[in-house]
């Protein structure tokens, strides 16, 4: 089976990517188009040179690290610990760790100064952006697959 993940950090890039393996054959939108009209089933983002994955295959949520593949059911919850600089994401399920990821702070790729757009942090910092689906049940619905409400 191959998904298609939309990049999180480049609007122009689409991914096949392979589940089963966590792999993907990233693509330019600009070649092929048409290609590109399916829906994609989530995001993917190269976090400190590892590969990360948040997907959904029918109506269930996935997180693909290099390492494993999780499943993101109703219980499990994400937080985000540290500080501008550094990071720790960590998916929980009942008070026991499923993933623990440490990780230093995108840059914006645009100066606050010069930014006229309603950019916000989940733009830059892939695990923000996954976190604040978890935590938001409309934004979770939505990345699940079904309409929005």
């Amino acid at each position: 089976m191959v998904l298609f993940l939309q990049s999180h950090d480049s609007f122009d890039k689409v991914a096949e990517f392979d589940p089963d393996e966590c792999s993907i054959i990233v693509h330019s939108k600009q070649q092929e188009s048409n290609k590109w009209q399916s829906a994609v089933a989530g995001w993917y983002s190269i976090v400190e040179g590892k590969l990360v994955a948040f997907f959904r295959i029918a109506h269930d949520l996935f997180l693909c690290t290099e390492e494993n593949k999780y499943r993101i059911d109703p219980e499990v919850h994400a937080q985000i610990k540290g500080n501008e600089t550094n990071r720790h994401f960590i998916l929980e399920k009942h008070g026991e760790k499923l993933v623990s990821i440490q990780y230093r702070v995108p840059k914006s790729v645009i100066p606050p100064e010069s930014d006229f757009t309603q950019t916000e942090p989940e733009h830059f910092d892939f695990f923000l952006f996954i976190r604040n689906i978890l935590e938001d049940p409309g934004r979770r619905r939505f990345a699940m697959g079904f309409p929005r409400e």
